[in-house]
């Protein structure tokens, strides 16, 4: 694999090799990959840093914390890495070499399959939906640069995603791969999420995330079930407008599952400024706000979202003074540098 100078690689690669670039190979044990960058599927959870929110002006009342999954992988990031991780280690247990998944122009999920497969030297293949445009968002470039077969579909056909009979014509046109649903979101994707539950979580009274093709929180819900997390509330906040089909396969997992975790479920509505990837003033006067008082970064895709949401909720008193509420930090930084690409004008949130 020829060597690639990805922005995404200079962006989250903090350490003194960050001006370094490094060449995929087979296997995630090569030298030539950074240890930081590295993928191990051996071993258990790993240790996520998390940082407490102060009371301030945003969160009058609660308690919280932020889980920093975002700082789990320097590319395959926040909770990408859980729903990714099983599939891609299913993928290599079966032989097979390529790996073909679904997602928009602004796919967090394409961004890290496509990070993950240059870091492992398999073969990726993105079913983007819409014709491809002239210039390619910032998303979509870094997955090209990771090695990632575009293959663009009219909305039409990408509704036909989840079709038995279209996966078989994939395969005419692309060979055998491993398909990986929209989002990561199957039942190993949901399986994977559910490690995001720390051990502690019965210290809290709430956990919040973002819910985009729902894997996440029902990963989530389904741990809390299985640990007899009674007592603790699950907030979704989801990041597009219409989720009514999400919330349906996150319950068809959960009943699949004999599990009984969509009952402390709650989701949080209207927050996603008007759909997936739309923003709206408040949100981006919000983020900056945010990051002017703590030391996190946020962007106006996902995690803008969700603390938006739990901002309000704390100040029109959802929370009790004795509640203890942890905020899961997804990841997906990379989506707000081609937002500001798109929209320089907005550079206050950087």
């Amino acid at each position: 694999m020829k060597e690639i100078k990805s922005a995404g690689i200079d962006l989250f690669f903090q350490g003194s090799k960050g001006s370094e670039f490094f060449q995929g190979s087979k296997g995630f044990q090569s030298s030539r990959v950074p240890p930081d960058f590295r993928i191990n599927f051996q071993g258990s959870q790993i240790k996520i840093p998390r940082t407490p929110l102060l009371r301030s002006s945003l969160f009058p009342t609660g308690n919280f914390a932020v889980e920093r999954f975002e700082l789990n992988h320097p590319l395959v990031q926040g909770n990408k890495w859980y729903k990714l991780k099983p599939n891609i280690k299913k993928c290599l247990d079966e032989g097979k070499e390529t790996i073909l998944s679904f997602g928009g122009a602004f796919s967090n999920h394409i961004h890290a399959l496509a990070a993950a497969g240059y870091l492992l030297g398999i073969r990726t293949i993105g079913v983007i939906r819409g014709e491809r445009p002239l210039v390619l968002s910032f998303t979509l470039r870094e997955a090209e640069k990771f090695g990632m077969q575009l293959h663009f579909v009219t909305r039409s056909e990408y509704r036909r995603r989840y079709s038995p009979d279209y996966i078989v014509e994939l395969q005419r046109l692309f060979g055998d791969f491993y398909a990986v649903p929209e989002g990561g979101s199957n039942y190993l994707g949901f399986y994977g999420a559910g490690e995001m539950l720390p051990q502690d979580a019965a210290d809290f009274s709430h956990i919040v995330t973002a819910t985009g093709s729902g894997g996440t929180v029902g990963g989530i819900l389904l741990a809390a079930d299985k640990m007899g997390l009674n007592g603790l509330q699950v907030l979704s906040v989801p990041v597009l407008k219409d989720f009514g089909y999400v919330m349906d396969s996150v319950k068809n997992f959960l009943e699949n599952e004999n599990s009984a975790g969509i009952k402390r479920l709650k989701v949080i509505e209207d927050y996603h400024f008007g759909g997936y990837a739309k923003f709206k003033p408040e949100l981006l006067n919000f983020i900056s706000e945010f990051q002017n008082i703590y030391p996190i970064k946020i962007d106006p895709v996902y995690t803008g979202k969700v603390f938006f949401a739990v901002s309000e909720l704390s100040r029109k008193g959802y929370f009790n003074e004795s509640d203890r509420v942890l905020v899961c930090h997804t990841g997906g930084l990379q989506g707000k540098v081609g937002f500001l690409e798109r929209f320089p004008e907005y550079s206050f949130i950087s």
